[in-house]
């Protein structure tokens, strides 16, 4: 009787979240989109401000208006044009995410198009009862989905576009292409 009142804890992670979008451009365009180290990467053609980090494959990026927050991002390992995986931490955190690994791989389609998998493997504060993991969960979710429509707007319409891309409230905050 006494348990009936407890609290239902959440499963300790790490928790994995992925997504998937068919980009209507080659898989090395796309690719440099996502290259911390090219000219062409998608937050510094969006505005955010990229930085070298302390160390090779390092970066730090402050993203527009999340102006008091630095993402912490280093390179796990790159193929060109098929996989970029990397790490990023939040300073401070942001909710209850500790830290992520961001894996992106490429196959090409038919016409010049390429297929692009988001796979986010989240690390989120230990304890968390079910309700705020279940929120948590939702956010992650949706952040996951607008990586890669935020993608692949920016790769078929440009930076412009992608920057100026809404999230809609009615659609759990996802980016309505």
């Amino acid at each position: 009787m006494f348990g009936l009142f407890k609290r239902k804890m959440a499963p300790e992670g790490p928790f994995e979240f992925t997504d998937e979008i068919r980009i209507e451009r080659p898989m090395a365009a796309v690719y440099r989109l996502l290259d911390w180290s090219d000219p062409l990467n998608a937050q510094k053609a969006q505005g955010d401000m990229l930085t070298p980090g302390d160390g090779a494959g390092q970066w730090r990026l402050v993203v527009t208006k999340l102006e008091n927050h630095e993402y912490l991002i280093a390179l796990v390992a790159s193929e060109m044009p098929v996989r970029y995986v990397y790490d990023c931490n939040v300073v401070p955190m942001i909710g209850r995410l500790v830290r992520t690994r961001e894996a992106y791989s490429l196959a090409p389609l038919a016409g010049g198009a390429c297929m692009v998998k988001l796979a986010v493997t989240a690390q989120l504060v230990p304890r968390l009862t079910a309700r705020q993991f279940a929120h948590e969960e939702k956010l992650l979710s949706a952040s996951c989905y607008n990586a890669v429509a935020r993608l692949k707007i920016h790769a078929e319409k440009g930076a412009d576009a992608a920057r100026d891309a809404e999230m809609d409230e009615s659609n759990g905050f996802r980016i309505r292409l």
